[in-house]
């Protein structure tokens, strides 16, 4: 484990507020990574156990990218019909339950 001094850490949070935001936390992890070897390695290996776990499994994990208003019009429908409640929306572990349990997830659902 590498200890850094209060002027070391400095450094790497004025680096990473020159990083643009979208791509910050990769660089971090990156840089994590790099400082971390071992444990890194092992990330990355838990990792992709839990991929090619869930390819024999036959499931997937799609990322959407939606418009602010699409979302809330699917936030405020979950609510409406109880899936979800006002406060889950602002959880994004919760929506993300709430929205696997109305999609059917095997072919017999289909």
């Amino acid at each position: 484990m590498l200890a850094l001094d209060d002027a070391a850490l400095a450094r790497i949070c004025i680096g990473a507020s020159r990083i643009p935001r979208g791509q910050r936390r990769r660089w971090l992890r990156k840089i994590a990574d790099e400082l971390d070897g071992d444990r890194a390695k092992q990330r990355h290996a838990a990792r992709q156990a839990h991929h090619r776990q869930r390819q024999r499994a036959g499931a997937r994990v799609y990322r959407l990218e939606l418009a602010d208003r699409v979302m809330e019009d699917v936030l405020t429908a979950l609510v409406s019909y109880g899936r979800l409640s006002e406060a889950d929306t602002l959880k994004r572990a919760a929506v993300e339950r709430a929205l696997v349990e109305i999609i059917p997830t095997s072919a017999a659902a289909s």
